[in-house]
């Protein structure tokens, strides 16, 4: 068995304790409140090599543990240890085992969802630094994955492994992902989910997403614009067979590809976006300052369209026509903090008659009607569809026409 020697930094402070050359005894620190960075050096004196680390809070609730989303090189560059440090050129952590896997076992309290990591190549010591106050993006596609975070590339021994999800902590403010998969055979899809400070979902894949089988130049660079994409479709939940389910990815996360089933395609997505979830009974046209959208759930009542508008948007307009029974348009807003911003309600402004030009940006509804309530989201028939905001009405107008704007 190795006898390790650890270092362990927070906030470029160097923490003592005298499990530190005793690989079996976990080492217990208690860190200053609101610290904000953790870096470990470790140097493996022969046999297995591995690190393995657990940060929990006040309550007990694991919020950072090894995987391979930590930073790690042999080769640390000055100041490594200080709390700003950009690890933007070091690699990804290599997952070398489960915790309480041979030839360690279990080592104290640390926590069951830590994993022993190390890098490729087996270095005798390798500095690993991660965050706290941080995002953590877990992806995976069938069957090979490439993801970029504001253009530049990342790594992970898993991408090209679907039944593994891989780890990355983006740098902190990063806004844009995009990410690459190609389909060597069988069933398609990607699956990816993105998680604040506090474990909560911020983005995941759904019919939201903007892909393309054929992309431009510069498709991986932040502010590059998708208006020519198509909308992903989903293809599955996560937990379908036969992927069933992959590591912590969200579970609200969906499995997505394009229709046509090519072998390559290319996805992006932003942070700091309002998302749009919108139906209609029966069929829906959905405009974004004058632009038209698409979702495969468009002519479906029962699912909810997923539309990520472009930054600073500022007019919707919907069309929707009922081939039968009861009518209505269902649909909410929310900004990227996931509260909703608008819903539908009867503030709307509605017509069965419109004129030239009333999809355009600056158009005026001052002749229109307002529209009517005609169920709250969950009402009968038609239950709860979606994420749609519960505040949502169901409107339409008086008269009952067949298609309303």
């Amino acid at each position: 068995k190795a006898v390790v020697s650890t270092q362990s930094t927070g906030d470029g402070v160097q923490q003592s304790d005298a499990s530190f050359d005793n690989w079996r005894q976990k080492a217990a620190i208690q860190p200053e409140e609101n610290f904000r960075s953790i870096a470990i050096k470790c140097t493996n004196t022969g046999g297995p090599a591995g690190i393995l680390a657990s940060i929990e809070d006040d309550q007990g609730t694991t919020v950072l543990s090894t995987d391979a989303s930590w930073k790690c090189t042999s080769d640390p560059e000055d100041g490594w240890t200080d709390t700003d440090f950009s690890t933007a050129s070091w690699q990804n952590a290599v997952k070398v085992g489960d915790h309480g896997d041979s030839p360690w076992g279990t080592i104290g309290d640390i926590s069951p969802d830590a994993d022993w990591i190390w890098l490729p190549g087996n270095p005798t010591t390798i500095y690993c630094r991660n965050t706290l106050g941080f995002v953590k993006l877990r992806a995976t596609c069938d069957n090979i994955l490439d993801v970029y975070l504001d253009g530049v590339q990342q790594s992970d021994a898993s991408f090209d492994n679907w039944r593994q999800k891989a780890a990355i902590q983006p740098e902190e403010n990063f806004r844009s992902i995009a990410i690459k998969c190609t389909n060597t055979g069988g069933p398609a899809g990607i699956l990816a989910s993105i998680e604040d400070d506090q474990g909560t979902t911020v983005l995941s894949t759904d019919a939201s997403w903007k892909c393309t089988s054929d992309p431009e130049d510069g498709w991986t660079d932040t502010d590059f614009s998708t208006a020519s994409w198509q909308n992903a479709v989903k293809v599955g939940d996560h937990g379908d067979s036969p992927w069933g389910t992959i590591g912590e990815i969200s579970p609200d996360a969906d499995w997505i590809w394009l229709p046509g089933n090519p072998t390559t395609i290319y996805c992006r997505n932003t942070l700091g976006f309002v998302k749009l979830r919108a139906t209609c009974d029966n069929i829906l046209d959905v405009y974004l300052d004058g632009v038209q959208q698409s979702d495969a759930s468009f002519d479906n009542w029962r699912q909810k369209a997923a539309i990520q508008p472009e930054e600073n948007f500022r007019s919707i307009a919907i069309k929707c026509t009922n081939t039968g029974g009861p009518a209505g348009i269902l649909a909410s807003i929310e900004d990227d903090q996931g509260t909703t911003v608008l819903s539908t309600d009867a503030s709307w402004k509605c017509t069965s008659d419109p004129e030239d030009g009333w999809t355009d940006t600056d158009f005026s509804t001052a002749s229109w009607q307002n529209a009517v309530k005609v169920g709250d989201h969950g009402d009968s028939p038609w239950g709860t569809i979606g994420e749609i905001s519960p505040d949502a009405d169901w409107i339409w107008l008086t008269g009952n026409p067949t298609t309303i704007y």
